[in-house]
């Protein structure tokens, strides 16, 4: 009777997924991790580990996932497929030679057929060349504009003067040489009348928007804020142990959250994100780890 139960139990086949569970244990490695790099969420890596296939996509993919996450910890990826397949009831995958009695020759191509088809792409290709030289080698029409040969200004007494300007880049110099009353002619001031100064009003200064002030926190509420410069797996569970987020962020990004502290972050990437808590930048630098879990507010 102890023979049989010793036979039945070496026949059994055991999950892989323990051996691949023992193997991250043993290089300290948490799910988080082990899920960051393969792109995998958390509870796929449980699954994984807990032998409990029927809850991922399918057999194939639940396959796939077990040889990838070998290959991640250096183990025999197509051994521990051969043990999912024994644990799993899952009949191997394998493609089944065709003889060559059974492979059909291609039919042949017409020679009329194959010189209008290289007649077509020869003219394809001459007219992609065209267009590249032409975007290339081709130059934009310049627009030219007439030049200014005389200016009309206005004289005090009602008259017209006309200054002639040999030349564009002379506009400007001709420009200035002009009598300041010519430009700008001001009313005369009869004799013996002094002039009196005029003070400009003075503008007064239009209002500034005023900028508005942080949110009111809550007593005992802290705000996380976190710009994800890199891709990074993030998990945020407040006090009360409520789960805000546990998924993989993307580059430029970024979560703005308040919650009962104190806060437990666990980032998948330190190098990935910026964090502030409570408008103070929190200090992620010399760490050994990729990793980090941190608890702030306390």
């Amino acid at each position: 009777m102890n023979t049989s139960n010793s036979e039945a139990a070496m026949t059994t086949p055991g999950n892989p997924g323990e051996r691949l569970r023992q193997s991250r244990e043993a290089r300290h490695w948490s799910r988080a991790e082990v899920a960051l790099q393969l792109h995998l969420s958390e509870d796929a890596v449980r699954h994984i580990e807990d032998g409990l296939f029927d809850k991922l996509p399918g057999a194939t993919f639940a396959r796939g996932y077990i040889r990838s996450y070998a290959k991640l910890l250096g183990l025999d990826a197509t051994e521990l497929a051969h043990e999912f397949d024994r644990y799993t009831g899952t009949p191997p995958t394998a493609s089944t030679p065709q003889g060559l009695g059974k492979v059909q020759e291609p039919a042949r191509l017409s020679h009329n057929a194959l010189r209008g088809g290289l007649f077509v792409l020869s003219l394809v290709a001459v007219g992609i060349g065209v267009l590249w030289w032409q975007e290339r080698y081709g130059e934009a029409p310049a627009r030219t504009t007439a030049p200014i040969e005389r200016v009309e200004v206005d004289t005090a007494d009602g008259s017209t003067e006309v200054l002639t300007l040999d030349e564009p880049e002379d506009q400007a110099v001709q420009a200035a040489q002009v009598p300041i009353d010519l430009l700008d002619p001001a009313p005369a001031q009869p004799e013996g009348e002094a002039t009196v100064a005029t003070e400009a009003p003075v503008a007064e200064p239009e209002p500034t928007a005023s900028v508005p002030a942080a949110p009111e926190l809550a007593a005992g509420e802290g705000r996380l804020q976190i710009m994800f410069v890199e891709d990074c797996w993030v998990q945020v569970t407040d006090a009360t142990g409520k789960v805000h987020v546990a998924q993989l962020k993307k580059k430029g990004e970024s979560l703005d959250l308040s919650a009962p502290a104190p806060l437990q972050v666990r980032l998948g990437f330190v190098q990935g994100a910026q964090i502030t808590y409570n408008g103070e930048p929190v200090d992620l630098s010399g760490r050994r780890s990729q990793t980090a879990n941190l608890r702030l507010g306390e």
